[in-house]
């Protein structure tokens, strides 16, 4: 997936704290495990939701499991993630890789086993 793709389709529509032109050879853990599920056909492009299909309701309540296998090796945690601190504000958002993945896992459209294979490499 070049940069371009990731920017159009996981971080502008679904990131908070992406801002075009500013620190472009980053991507969060999420974003990661996204284009490595693309490489892999993973991914069904029906299931993709467009930007207007970001709403916090899949994100308030924790999701260990996800927590665990994106959030644990993000490269954005040393900076001080907002979502992941001990008690976050009621409006911390995560990253769009994770917004992304909550999505399509709740559409059914990502199974556990696939995203730990993801998150291996």
């Amino acid at each position: 997936m070049s940069k371009h793709d990731f920017q159009d389709y996981i971080c502008s529509p679904f990131c908070s704290f992406f801002r075009p032109g500013e620190k472009e050879e980053l991507a969060c853990q999420g974003a990661l495990v996204i284009e490595r599920l693309a490489a892999r056909c993973v991914i069904q492009p029906s299931l993709l939701p467009d930007g207007e299909e970001k709403h916090a309701g899949l994100w308030r309540e924790n999701d260990p499991f996800l927590e665990t296998l994106v959030c644990g090796p993000c490269p954005f945690r040393v900076d001080g993630c907002d979502y992941r601190v001990p008690v976050r504000a009621e409006d911390a958002e995560p990253c769009g890789g994770y917004i992304l993945i909550r999505i399509l896992k709740e559409r059914g459209g990502l199974q556990d086993q696939e995203l730990q294979e993801a998150c291996r490499g």
